[in-house]
Protein backbone atom coordinates (compact mmCIF):
# COMPACT_ATOMS: atom_id res chain seq x y z
CA UNK A 1 0.00 0.00 0.00
CA UNK A 2 2.88 2.33 1.11
CA UNK A 3 4.36 1.70 -2.64
CA UNK A 4 1.03 2.71 -4.44
CA UNK A 5 0.94 5.62 -2.39
CA UNK A 6 4.80 6.84 -3.15
CA UNK A 7 4.29 5.77 -6.75
CA UNK A 8 0.84 8.10 -7.17
CA UNK A 9 2.62 11.31 -5.24
CA UNK A 10 5.50 11.13 -7.38
CA UNK A 11 3.33 11.02 -10.27
CA UNK A 12 1.31 13.73 -9.34
CA UNK A 13 4.97 15.24 -8.42
CA UNK A 14 5.94 14.75 -11.85
CA UNK A 15 2.65 16.20 -13.89
CA UNK A 16 2.63 19.15 -12.07
CA UNK A 17 5.64 20.33 -13.35
CA UNK A 18 5.56 21.93 -16.79
CA UNK A 19 8.18 20.14 -19.01
CA UNK A 20 9.68 22.11 -21.85
CA UNK A 21 8.33 21.82 -25.19
CA UNK A 22 11.19 21.26 -27.47
CA UNK A 23 10.53 21.29 -31.27
CA UNK A 24 13.47 20.97 -33.64
CA UNK A 25 14.78 23.90 -35.79
CA UNK A 26 17.70 23.01 -37.43
CA UNK A 27 19.82 19.76 -37.37
CA UNK A 28 23.17 19.48 -39.10
CA UNK A 29 26.35 17.05 -38.24
CA UNK A 30 27.40 19.54 -35.91
CA UNK A 31 24.15 20.50 -33.86
CA UNK A 32 20.43 20.48 -33.24
CA UNK A 33 18.53 23.96 -32.38
CA UNK A 34 15.27 23.61 -30.80
CA UNK A 35 12.92 26.07 -29.95
CA UNK A 36 10.61 25.62 -26.64
CA UNK A 37 7.04 26.39 -27.31
CA UNK A 38 6.08 26.47 -23.80
CA UNK A 39 8.53 29.09 -22.99
CA UNK A 40 6.69 31.37 -25.90
CA UNK A 41 5.98 34.45 -24.51
CA UNK A 42 4.28 37.61 -26.24
CA UNK A 43 4.14 41.08 -25.36
CA UNK A 44 2.24 43.36 -27.86
CA UNK A 45 4.33 42.99 -30.67
CA UNK A 46 7.10 41.44 -29.68
CA UNK A 47 7.95 37.57 -29.23
CA UNK A 48 10.77 36.09 -26.28
CA UNK A 49 10.81 32.17 -26.60
CA UNK A 50 14.06 30.58 -25.22
CA UNK A 51 16.46 28.32 -27.56
CA UNK A 52 18.77 25.72 -27.43
CA UNK A 53 21.65 24.52 -29.58
CA UNK A 54 22.57 20.91 -28.78
CA UNK A 55 26.48 20.14 -30.05
CA UNK A 56 27.84 17.14 -31.41
CA UNK A 57 31.28 17.48 -29.51
CA UNK A 58 31.82 19.90 -26.35
CA UNK A 59 33.75 23.29 -27.05
CA UNK A 60 35.71 24.77 -25.01
CA UNK A 61 34.55 28.20 -23.16
CA UNK A 62 36.34 30.90 -24.05
CA UNK A 63 38.10 32.61 -21.15
CA UNK A 64 41.28 34.32 -19.82
CA UNK A 65 43.73 31.76 -18.48
CA UNK A 66 43.79 31.02 -14.77
CA UNK A 67 40.21 31.53 -14.27
CA UNK A 68 37.70 29.55 -12.92
CA UNK A 69 36.43 29.11 -16.13
CA UNK A 70 39.85 28.17 -18.19
CA UNK A 71 39.79 24.56 -19.26
CA UNK A 72 36.01 24.28 -18.96
CA UNK A 73 33.72 22.87 -21.99
CA UNK A 74 30.33 23.13 -22.74
CA UNK A 75 28.38 20.96 -24.85
CA UNK A 76 24.74 22.67 -24.80
CA UNK A 77 23.85 26.16 -25.20
CA UNK A 78 20.66 27.93 -24.11
CA UNK A 79 19.35 31.71 -25.72
CA UNK A 80 16.54 33.55 -24.35
CA UNK A 81 16.10 35.59 -27.48
CA UNK A 82 13.33 38.26 -28.37
CA UNK A 83 11.91 39.28 -31.48
CA UNK A 84 10.37 42.44 -32.92
CA UNK A 85 8.03 41.09 -35.29
CA UNK A 86 6.74 44.00 -37.06
CA UNK A 87 10.63 45.40 -37.47
CA UNK A 88 11.97 41.60 -38.27
CA UNK A 89 14.67 42.04 -35.94
CA UNK A 90 16.38 39.67 -32.83
CA UNK A 91 18.28 40.00 -30.28
CA UNK A 92 19.61 37.67 -27.40
CA UNK A 93 18.50 38.74 -23.52
CA UNK A 94 20.49 35.73 -21.74
CA UNK A 95 22.98 33.32 -22.53
CA UNK A 96 23.54 29.41 -20.14
CA UNK A 97 25.96 27.34 -21.10
CA UNK A 98 26.23 23.65 -20.13
CA UNK A 99 28.77 20.75 -20.15
CA UNK A 100 28.32 16.96 -20.99
CA UNK A 101 25.69 16.51 -18.06
CA UNK A 102 23.51 19.24 -18.07
CA UNK A 103 25.42 21.53 -15.19
CA UNK A 104 25.63 24.98 -15.73
CA UNK A 105 28.86 26.48 -16.75
CA UNK A 106 28.13 29.73 -17.50
CA UNK A 107 24.95 32.21 -17.67
CA UNK A 108 25.10 35.48 -18.96
CA UNK A 109 22.57 38.00 -18.15
CA UNK A 110 22.53 40.34 -21.46
CA UNK A 111 22.65 44.22 -20.37
CA UNK A 112 22.47 46.18 -23.46
CA UNK A 113 20.49 43.70 -25.86
CA UNK A 114 21.22 45.00 -29.55
CA UNK A 115 18.64 43.87 -31.81
CA UNK A 116 19.96 43.02 -35.38
CA UNK A 117 18.19 42.08 -38.83
CA UNK A 118 16.83 38.52 -39.13
CA UNK A 119 18.68 36.98 -42.20
CA UNK A 120 16.31 34.77 -44.59
CA UNK A 121 16.85 31.37 -44.80
CA UNK A 122 18.73 31.55 -40.95
CA UNK A 123 17.37 29.85 -37.70
CA UNK A 124 16.27 32.75 -36.42
CA UNK A 125 13.94 33.31 -39.82
CA UNK A 126 12.45 29.48 -38.66
CA UNK A 127 12.01 31.30 -35.80
CA UNK A 128 10.51 34.40 -36.91
CA UNK A 129 8.32 32.72 -39.57
CA UNK A 130 7.27 30.46 -36.64
CA UNK A 131 6.19 32.80 -34.21
CA UNK A 132 5.89 36.06 -35.79
CA UNK A 133 3.78 34.82 -39.26
CA UNK A 134 0.31 36.27 -39.51
CA UNK A 135 -2.14 33.61 -40.50
CA UNK A 136 -3.84 34.57 -43.86
CA UNK A 137 -7.70 34.85 -43.18
CA UNK A 138 -9.98 31.71 -43.97
CA UNK A 139 -11.77 32.49 -47.26
CA UNK A 140 -15.73 32.50 -46.89
CA UNK A 141 -16.48 28.78 -48.41
CA UNK A 142 -17.85 28.22 -52.10
CA UNK A 143 -21.24 29.31 -52.82
CA UNK A 144 -24.10 26.72 -53.40
CA UNK A 145 -23.86 26.12 -57.28
CA UNK A 146 -27.39 26.42 -58.38
CA UNK A 147 -29.17 24.22 -60.39
CA UNK A 148 -30.89 24.94 -63.66
CA UNK A 149 -34.43 25.78 -63.67
CA UNK A 150 -35.07 25.44 -60.03
CA UNK A 151 -35.65 28.58 -57.75
CA UNK A 152 -33.11 27.69 -55.22
CA UNK A 153 -35.26 26.08 -52.73
CA UNK A 154 -34.20 22.52 -52.03
CA UNK A 155 -37.52 21.56 -49.72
Amino acid sequence: MKKIALLLAGSLFLFSVQAADWKTVSQNAERTVMMDMSSVRKNGTDVAVWTKTDLARSRPVQAEPNTPLSGKTFKSVHFLNNIRCPDRKITMLAIVTHDERGNTVTSQQIARPVYRDIVPDSVSDVLYKSLCARRAPVPPPPAMPKTPGRSGNFI
